[in-house]
């Protein structure tokens, strides 16, 4: 039979060539897009006048002010343009709802019967904002229908006229009056806390300063300027949201009127709201999705998994010694783990304060009035703990996975590193890294030694707080690992293709999170830009660098075990890089599409990526078909514990990164949800899922090897109890912040995005946000058992007795037992039927014959 165009480019050699093109094609691409970055990003105007050329705030303003805002980490407590922590305010959106309701007011006032004097209009409405809360409609103006629809279409035309230029954004002398009044709320805010949000005060002091630009070191920098440098960023990131979007071309605004944001947030004072184009392009996902996804299934199961490759398996690993580079990951595969308890109870803190910012996470009055001190938001304050919290996540699972490199190179080379020891060096370095870092994360967003925050300290980008000093730290011990694992690699007497991915993969994860600090000496003055960069790191970085090293890593240990052939593995694996990189390079387009960047990234980040997790769903789903007929035929499995952990990742990927990501990643419905709770279990589950769980896994993969190599008994009862009650409990967390967000979409739905951040919003949802307490403390429980799993395994194991060691032997028997009965059942069968039919035969001739 002749072969299709099909069969062709489902065989290794053309899915190979397949991948380097797209390789090529998706970094050109973006190579493009970031060079023309410039022309599509919002500009920062070197002056913001009145009308009347009063200068409210310069360039340099806005760029010393996100200065201070990453310093003092104001992004782990509230968002900007939708992207942070969701316990504070919305920072633009405050601005922008804000400033509408003072022009409602303002233009109410002017239009209707008053002279607009500010000092009359602020003594006789009450406009200067005393309170954190937004001054709502004046009541007191008594305008009818008409009246207001009249003053809305002016408040419409304010916004539409303020226009963001690079040289100069001239506001009305209402607008002027409003930003001042902004001012004045953020300040009484940021200075005098607000306990509503868990927000103590007092943190930003008069001190010394840095530069934004030139590092240099300001004196005698009162609270009130720092604020007010604040004030204007953020009054920034406001023109962003409500200002028409330039042509580049024409110099002038878009016919549609359409904002910097794409007309983010919703804000029905100015009929704000999404457009048309979102809409079309997320009925086109959903109807490109489901077939696509068809297709990916079907390829699969007529090209990867045929009845002649499950034929073909490979010889399960068997590990009868450790090299000494592996014996010494023994050390720190207990501290991993307690890294993991640490962060796991920082995030049960956490929930705490969003259920109820107003308390301390303990309460036990007179009774120990010192702990009650120690734990108060005062000493703990929400944005410190979720930095440190946020981080930690991410350094144990970058050092749970180096864990998988250096177990694997060795075997792959069949020979040990020169110098094993030199496994010590790597961990003791990220042990100094997340001591150091997580001290100097607190520091600085206390406000302790601000004159070198930028090096030291908190650098503020959102789930990537490391300063400058421990990014090269980072990338430092990055390089060197990746040098541990190719020195080995080349070694290896036999070529691999999956070799070849750990290399390529490894290469990758050591050196793309340089793009995280660019510039390398000081900040990137553009939010919009910097914000760029961030994604690159977030999504390029851990979601598309490790998802290549996920995959090798999950196709290398299903054929290593035995569950899949090797042909339909490497096959498989192509097929994954393949998606991997189609759909991951520019899928991070849709984080830019309410931050500033044009609307070509609505239709660029679409999402194609939610097929990307199906190969490997289906290699597992393989896999566990094996291994069930593996179990059933009483053949021993060595690793059935990491196996069991890898499988999960893939599962809980699935659901978080197929099933509700498939969902939230539409335009129309991300219009709605960004900046919600709805992130929060895509966020942790995914994460989770898709890259702790795998590391796990390693940590497993260490003490099983350990366990085999020396004889150790081995049991498995409380790993994989905790196992399937982490998961269930993982996935239980979902549901009430699923069900917060069903509140949220429809107030946002109904009345804008400002009120959805709003914590009297909650308070209809208040029981869900305390039952999520629930299964964050079995969480924690969880991980508390594994930590002890892990622990004593490697300190406190035994010789196996004499009957464990003939399991093996047992279940071979059995096997063959079984085999012997089934051969036996089946001659007697045949030789009871054969005298069935001549007993038959008989009593057909004597009748025949008596006839």
């Amino acid at each position: 039979m002749k072969e299709s165009i099909l069969d062709k480019f489902m065989t290794t050699k053309w899915l190979a060539w397949t991948f380097w093109t797209i390789v090529v094609v998706m970094v050109t691409a973006l190579v493009f897009y970031t060079a023309n970055l410039g022309k599509e990003t919002p500009p920062i105007p070197k002056q913001v006048v009145s009308e009347q050329w009063e200068v409210l705030y310069t360039a340099d303003d806005i760029a010393q002010g996100k200065a201070y805002f990453q310093q003092y980490d104001l992004t782990d407590w509230g968002s900007m343009l939708g992207m942070g922590a969701y316990l504070g305010p919305d920072f633009s959106t405050d601005f922008f709802h804000n400033r509408a309701t003072a022009l409602y007011d303002i233009y109410g006032s002017y239009n209707f019967g008053k002279t607009l004097y500010r000092e009359k209009v602020e003594q006789e409405h009450n406009l200067v904002w005393t309170k954190w809360k937004p001054v709502a409609f004046n009541s007191k103006i008594n305008l009818n229908v008409v009246e207001k629809g009249a003053v809305k279409e002016m408040v419409k035309l304010d916004f539409k006229n303020t226009i963001l230029a690079k040289d100069k954004t001239v506001y009305s002398e209402a607008s002027a009056l409003a930003y001042k009044m902004n001012v004045a709320y953020l300040t009484n805010m940021l200075l005098n806390g607000d306990s509503t949000r868990g927000y103590p005060g007092g943190i930003i002091k008069d001190w010394v300063a840095t530069h934004w630009d030139t590092g240099e070191v300001i004196k005698n920098v009162t609270a009130e300027e720092k604020v007010a440098k604040i004030a204007a960023f953020v009054d920034w990131s406001q023109l962003v949201l409500s200002s028409p979007r330039i042509n580049h071309k024409t110099g002038k605004p878009e016919t549609d009127y359409r904002t910097w944001s794409n007309n983010w947030p919703n804000e029905p004072l100015v009929d704000q709201d999404i457009s048309w184009v979102e809409h079309v392009v997320s009925l086109w996902e959903f109807l490109l999705l489901w077939p696509l996804s068809i297709v990916v299934v079907f390829l699969g199961y007529n090209y990867f998994f045929t009845k002649e490759d499950r034929k073909d398996l490979e010889k399960p690993l068997k590990v009868t010694k450790m090299f000494q580079s592996q014996k010494n990951l023994l050390w720190w595969v207990p501290v991993i783990a307690l890294l993991i308890v640490v962060q796991m109870t920082m995030w049960g803190y956490l929930a705490h304060i969003y259920a109820d910012p107003s308390l301390n996470f303990l309460d036990t009055h007179w009774l120990f009035p010192w702990l009650d001190n120690f734990f108060s938001q005062s000493n703990m304050p929400f944005n410190a703990m979720r930095s440190i919290h946020t981080q930690l996540a991410i350094l144990w699972i970058a050092a749970g996975w180096l864990v998988w490199g250096m177990m694997i190179a060795p075997w792959v080379a069949w020979r040990d590193h020169k110098y094993p020891w030199l496994v010590h060096i790597l961990y003791g370095a990220i042990l100094f890294l997340v001591v150091g870092s997580v001290v100097w994360l607190y520091m600085w967003a206390m406000g302790m030694l601000p004159e070198s925050w930028f090096w030291l300290g908190n650098e503020w980008r959102e789930l990537i707080n490391l300063a400058r000093w421990w990014d090269f730290v980072l990338v430092t011990g990055l390089v060197f690992w990746f040098l541990l694992i190719v020195s080995l690699l080349k070694k290896a007497s036999v070529k691999n293709p999956f070799a070849a991915v750990i290399v390529w993969s490894a290469f990758a994860i050591a050196w793309l999170y340089v793009a995280w600090m660019i510039p390398f000496q000081k900040i990137m003055p553009n939010f919009t830009v910097d914000d760029f960069y961030r994604w690159w790191v977030i999504h390029l970085w851990v979601e598309l660098t490790f998802e290549l090293f996920a995959v090798w890593v999950i196709t290398f240990f299903t054929v290593s075990l035995g569950l899949v052939s090797k042909r339909s593995a490497v096959k498989l694996m192509l097929f994954e890089l393949l998606l991997v990189m189609f759909s991951w390079t520019l899928w991070v387009g849709h984080h830019y599409w309410w931050q500033g960047l044009d609307q070509h990234w609505i239709a660029i980040g679409w999402i194609f990526s939610a097929m990307e997790p199906l190969p490997l769903v289906l290699l597992v789903v393989e896999a566990w078909n094996n291994y069930r007929e593996k179990a059933y035929s009483s053949k021993w499995f060595e690793f059935g514990t990491v196996f069991m952990w890898i499988s999960g990742s893939a599962i809980l990927n699935f659901i978080w990164a197929w099933f509700l990501w498939m969902v939230i990643n539409t335009p129309t419905i991300n219009y709605y949800t960004h900046g919600t709770y709805l992130i929060m279990p895509h966020g942790h589950v995914a994460l989770l899922g898709a890259f702790g769980y795998i590391a796990i896994a390693f940590l497993y993969l260490v003490v099983r090897s350990n366990s085999l190599a020396n004889g150790y008994e081995w049991k498995t009862k409380l790993a994989n109890t905790w196992f399937w009650l982490l998961t269930i409990w993982v996935l239980l967390f979902a549901l009430p912040t699923i069900m917060i967000w069903f509140h949220q979409g429809a107030v946002a739905y109904d009345m804008g995005y400002f009120f959805t951040r709003l914590h009297e919003t909650l308070d209809p949802v208040n029981g869900w946000m305390w039952f999520r307490i629930l299964p964050d403390t079995m969480m924690i429980l969880g991980w508390v058992a594994i930590f002890w799993d892990l622990t004593s395994k490697i300190l406190f194991s035994k010789k196996a007795k004499v009957e464990e060691k003939i399991v093996k032997t047992v279940a071979a028997k059995r096997a063959t037992t079984k085999t012997t009965v089934k051969k036996t059942t089946a001659k007697k069968t045949t030789t009871s039927t054969a005298k069935k039919a001549t007993t038959t035969r008989k009593k057909t001739t004597t009748k025949k014959v008596e006839k």
